[in-house]
């Protein structure tokens, strides 16, 4: 059975409007391939990072895409000291103090592994006898 997680967006579209104003918004994101992740040579890259660059260039917004961790993330646009960041799996603490847009994407959980393991595994039952790690506590461990 092929596990799937549907990943909530991020930005609050809604929002859009009264940021536009400002013409400068701030995008908090973890570190997370293939969503977001720091290049080298071209800064923030990733799947989101284009989805959210499309919409800045569509509304004509500045945006300013910065990578924390997870919790830092999350307090950033809590306390309002960043406008938008994710991408955050619901739950009923978060609804209390973000405002979640409409889905952007469905994604399956990722899995890393090294290529001769990776290679063999196609079903959960080829993961017996290996160590399975998530980022832990998380939305993603709990589901798990």
């Amino acid at each position: 059975m092929i596990l799937l997680c549907t990943v909530l967006s991020w930005f609050i579209i809604s929002a859009l409007p009264h940021f536009a104003m400002a013409k400068s918004f701030e995008i908090i994101a973890q570190d997370l391939e293939p969503y977001y992740y720091k290049d080298p040579s071209a800064g923030v890259q990733g799947a989101y990072y284009e989805i959210m660059k499309s919409i800045c260039d569509k509304e004509k917004l500045d945006c300013k895409f910065k990578l924390a961790p997870f919790r830092t993330s999350l307090e950033m646009i809590k306390q309002g000291t960043s406008e938008a960041g994710g991408p955050f799996m619901k739950s009923h603490q978060r609804e209390a103090a973000l405002i979640y847009s409409e889905k952007i994407s469905k994604a399956r959980f990722t899995f890393y592994a090294l290529p001769e393991i990776a290679k063999k595994i196609h079903s959960y039952k080829d993961l017996s006898g290996h160590t399975v790690g998530t980022l832990a506590p998380s939305l993603v461990a709990i589901s798990l």
